[in-house]
């Protein structure tokens, strides 16, 4: 509560992607120049639900792990048609980028985990 007012802020996320619906990001590029409050100061955990490795999704969840800096999980989970190879790379990438928060942890499903 802030002077007499409740604040609601964002900070939990979950995104299902879907082969049926057109993917949530779209052709997602970071657009703004800077970065939005919530994302900085209150996004605490995140959950991408059928992840498929493509670079649109790749490019939201770096956006997500180098921006988020209170973020303290981010949970991934892998489409169930996605082979073992694409999963690997998918979990490689991700793992290999730079997070904003020290304490994130960045966490598969148990079905995927190489």
């Amino acid at each position: 509560m802030f002077g007499g007012v409740f604040l609601h802020v964002l900070q939990v996320l979950i995104i299902q992607c879907s082969k049926e619906e057109p993917l949530p990001f779209g052709s997602w590029e970071p657009k703004l120049t800077t970065v939005p409050k919530c994302l900085k100061s209150h996004l605490t955990y995140i959950h991408i639900e059928g992840y498929q490795g493509f670079e649109d999704e790749l490019a939201f969840a770096e956006y997500i792990l180098h921006n988020g800096q209170i973020l303290d999980t981010m949970l991934i989970s892998f489409d169930t048609s996605m082979d073992l190879t694409n999963k690997y790379c998918s979990f490689k990438r991700l793992t290999d980028i730079p997070r904003g928060s020290v304490t994130c942890q960045l966490k598969f499903d148990s079905n995927v985990s190489p």
